[in-house]
């Protein structure tokens, strides 16, 4: 009996079980919104492969298109080693560029010109050691690369005669490459590493060898001499209008002394001014920021505010030797003042940092 009432027991929790699952199923409300998100998250997966390929295509082109994906060396017609001229335009300007006959890097606009050729030498680096990191060996229209207005394009000759043209299209995806064209060649396109192309964005004027100052330290001073210009007036005769006194800050060395110069402004002692030590320091860290421009026109130089220097420094150092330092407006764009050195034919940039003593002494700031 005991057996045949544990058996009876068990029989309505199973029967209970089926009747719950029985009673739970979806409900067509249900299947619909599962079947319709399952569709859905498809639709989405679809569109990523999609747009995960087209990336890829304009990245790095599919094997059907016709390419060749190995890192090789440009096979170039002109030889590195004998390199004579270099021609470019970066998509805002051409440069020349060639070999005197001593052997040295110009810029054939103005053979005269103080060229620094660290950067043309890397861009001729690069040329030289210049590396396929994909070929296409079947393209697409050239505009589809942006060839046929190229970005930029760069002739280089050598001195036998040969030479080569690159012609430089849209940079890939990522940016870090760029499509080329070699020759004029539409069979094949190149996709090339993005260095070359951006040394060729360096202007000109970033380029410029910047003339070194001399010895300025205090030790090798003898005068500074700080001009002002001559007030405005509306009197038509400008002859008339007489200069201020000029600031004359002269050193003074008991017996040729080593030791530190006794400044004097006048008969006043201005060595423990603020201002006539921080023009002391800055004259023995004298530099130039960057050239603005190099022939400069009447109209340049009258912009820049070299009519009439907003202040004139003349120092004399050494045994005999002198330098004018010309100190004109201030740029739209860049921090600091307009400068020209000895007259020369070159205007530069002069940081506010090297002007704040400069500037404190002309206004005789000499107690602060």
């Amino acid at each position: 009996m005991q057996s045949h009432t544990d058996a009876a027991r068990f029989r309505p929790s199973a029967a209970r079980s089926v009747t719950f699952l029985e009673v739970m199923p979806m409900t067509w409300k249900e299947r619909r919104t599962i079947t319709l998100l399952l569709a859905i998250l498809g639709m989405l997966f679809a569109v990523l492969l999609v747009v995960l390929g087209i990336r890829y295509r304009e990245n790095r082109p599919a094997p059907n298109a016709g390419t060749d994906g190995s890192d090789v060396a440009v096979s170039a017609p002109v030889n590195p080693e004998t390199y004579a001229a270099l021609r470019y335009y970066n998509g805002k300007t051409t440069l020349s560029f060639a070999l005197d006959e001593g052997g040295k890097w110009i810029w054939t606009d103005i053979p005269d010109f103080p060229l620094d050729d660290t950067n043309l030498k890397e861009i001729l680096d690069l040329l030289s050691n210049l590396h396929y990191q994909q070929t296409i060996t079947s393209p697409e229209s050239m505009e589809s690369y942006q060839l046929d207005d190229p970005k930029g394009t760069l002739t280089v000759s050598d001195s036998q005669g040969g030479s080569q043209t690159l012609a430089f299209g849209k940079a890939t995806t990522d940016g870090t490459s760029r499509y080329l064209q070699l020759n004029g060649d539409s069979s094949k396109i190149y996709i090339i590493d993005n260095a070359l192309y951006q040394r060729m964005q360096t202007p000109i004027y970033d380029m410029t060898l910047l003339p070194e100052f001399p010895d300025l330290s205090e030790k090798n001073l003898r005068t500074l001499t700080v001009q002002l210009p001559a007030p405005e007036t509306d009197s038509e005769d400008e002859e008339s209008v007489e200069l201020p006194e000029p600031i004359v800050l002269t050193a003074s060395r008991a017996n040729g002394s080593a030791q530190p110069a006794l400044w004097f402004c006048g008969s006043s002692n201005v060595t423990s001014s603020i201002s006539v030590q921080k023009l002391l320091a800055d004259l023995q860290t004298m530099a130039f920021s960057k050239c603005i421009d190099y022939h400069p026109s009447d109209e340049a130089v009258s912009i820049c505010g070299f009519d009439v220097p907003a202040v004139t420094l003349t120092v004399e150092y050494g045994t005999d030797a002198s330098l004018v330092l010309e100190i004109g407006g201030t740029p739209l764009y860049d921090a600091g003042r307009y400068a020209r050195l000895n007259g020369g034919d070159a205007i530069y940039l002069l940081s506010e940092e090297k002007l704040d003593g400069l500037l404190k002494v002309a206004a005789r700031e000499f107690e602060r």
